[in-house]
């Protein structure tokens, strides 16, 4: 057990189950250690407690710097209004952002503090925010009568006014940059990060690399003795990831969240890694649920270091019960576009891997697992060790790892994306295939190239040479009539996605 200690408290780690870690508790100096209530609410309440242990030790230490400075600042520990409340933190976030010194109240108290860098202040700020949000909960909850109550009555005014005001913005916003560039108006002219807001056309992997990285780059450099079939010749983690990017649009990212079970013989299913559904034990739960009580873990949205896998909002198309929850599945391109089986291939990798390579009796339910001779053999795969095996792969194939030239991970998804604007599909349909919440977050990935930009321009200035009107190629009917119900403004019309039973009359 680990004590931190200020001039008015003591933080203890306490642990409440000997198969979880503790939590950190703010003890005060009143009534001789009395827990302080409202922080202890805030560290143990959804979705707090689920944080890292990083999280929760950086909020309750804010918090703890909070309560001292409001313990030195407010007479008798009493806060008589709203202004009052409003104005003892903004103090207290100045005092973080350039020292104790900076508050004249606190010049002839004990209390020192540095400036916090702009980072630290910023999680601060967070944390704070988070925190007042809950006092409300507290003052309500009749357990607080049992813990030091005065603070959270007197920090409840600067939340009560708001509230009744029907401000929902932080509680802290009124300090924030973004509020202080509100105050001094709009810009007269786009500032440079505007610049960096629009869409801009991303590489996509060559098309005429994909088949030689899935049949070469893969290979492995010698045989595994050890295992049989596929699994001998090719690393079929990678492998699986190439098809399931490449053929199936996945991100990076979205691999690392993939249980075994979610591979079936009909879908690959794609779930959120918190709140996604899974059956356990006759009822379905969430995954960070089940993950908690199975395998004792946190999603891996939720940890930090190689472990960690970020996850970015995806659209849930799919719902077979309110209990089972939404969910999505992978669609993999046709074999005739680029000559590549992707869903077969895919299936006939994942077979051999089950069989080959992933472990029994493993202590996480992820299907991508560490297959290199080593001691994290089993282990969750990492996005550090995916990207290495690609590079190897690629350089293999006589390719340089380069994003700007979409060799990379997620140029992959890219590849996608223009192949399946290259076969005219809806912008509705390709919506659904990428998962995408909006119609415009597909722009990115299919945008005209250079070359089909060169081509068209081409055709424009041969047609006006002839005296002729243009007329982009394709079915100038369709284009110049007909509306599509995913495309109600025309702004895919120019991409010529040709007839469908998507179009209006």
């Amino acid at each position: 057990m680990r004590r931190t200690t200020g001039h008015h408290y003591t933080i203890v780690q306490i642990g409440f189950d000997a198969r979880q870690p503790g939590v950190p508790v703010i003890v005060t100096d009143e009534d001789g250690g009395r827990i302080l209530f409202e922080a202890f609410y805030f560290i143990t309440r959804v979705p707090h407690r689920d944080k890292s242990r990083t999280w929760q030790g950086e909020a309750v230490r804010a918090i703890a710097r909070f309560y001292d400075f409001y313990r030195v600042v407010v007479p008798d520990c009493v806060i008589a209004s709203e202004q009052m409340a409003g104005t003892l933190i903004a103090k207290f976030i100045e005092s973080q952002k350039y020292g104790s010194s900076w508050v004249p109240e606190l010049d002839n108290s004990s209390l020192y503090w540095k400036a916090l860098s702009p980072a630290d202040l910023g999680k601060t700020k967070q944390y704070l925010s988070k925190f007042l949000e809950t006092i409300a909960e507290v003052k309500d909850n009749a357990l607080s009568n049992a813990g030091f109550k005065s603070f959270a009555l007197s920090t409840y005014r600067a939340v009560s006014a708001r509230r009744r005001e029907g401000d929902n913005r932080s509680l802290l916003y009124h300090i924030s940059e973004t509020a202080q560039k509100d105050r001094k108006g709009r810009y007269p002219f786009p500032d440079r990060a505007a610049y960096k807001s629009a869409t801009v056309r991303a590489r996509h992997f060559p098309f005429d690399a994909v088949g030689e990285l899935i049949v070469e780059g893969c290979r492995r450099k010698r045989r595994r003795s050890e295992y049989t079939g596929l699994a001998s010749e090719y690393n079929l983690n990678l492998l699986m990831a190439v098809l399931l990017c490449a053929g199936a649009g996945l991100r990076s990212s979205e691999i690392f969240h993939m249980f075994v079970r979610d591979v079936t013989r009909k879908h690959v299913r794609l779930l959120h890694p918190e709140h996604g559904r899974v059956k356990h034990q006759g009822s379905f739960v969430s995954r960070q649920q089940f993950l908690r009580e199975v395998y004792y873990r946190l999603p891996r949205t939720r940890l930090s270091g190689a472990q960690f896998a970020g996850f970015k909002s995806m659209a849930m198309t799919e719902k077979d019960s309110d209990q089972e929850g939404p969910y999505s599945v992978a669609h993999f391109l046709p074999e005739s576009i680029h000559g590549i089986p992707f869903r077969e291939w895919f299936y006939s990798a994942h077979r051999e891997y089950i069989l080959n390579i992933l472990p029994e009796g493993a202590d996480h339910p992820y299907l991508f697992v560490n297959s290199s001779n080593s001691d994290g053999f089993g282990d969750p795969w990492t996005k550090t060790a995916m990207r290495d095996a690609f590079n190897v792969a690629v350089r293999k194939i006589g390719l340089n790892p380069d994003r700007s030239k979409g060799v990379h991970p997620h140029g992959l998804r890219h590849f996608y994306g223009q192949s399946l604007k290259s076969l005219n599909v809806s912008p509705l349909v390709i919506q659904t295939c990428m998962h995408h919440k909006t119609l415009e977050a597909q722009l990115a990935y299919t945008s005209a190239t250079e070359v089909e930009v060169n081509r068209e321009l081409t055709a424009l200035e041969a047609t006006l040479k002839r005296g002729e009107t243009y007329m982009p190629q394709g079915e100038p009917i369709d284009l110049l009539v007909f509306k599509y119900k995913s495309d109600p403004a025309g702004l895919f019309t120019t991409a010529k996605i040709g007839a469908s039973s998507d179009r209006l009359r």
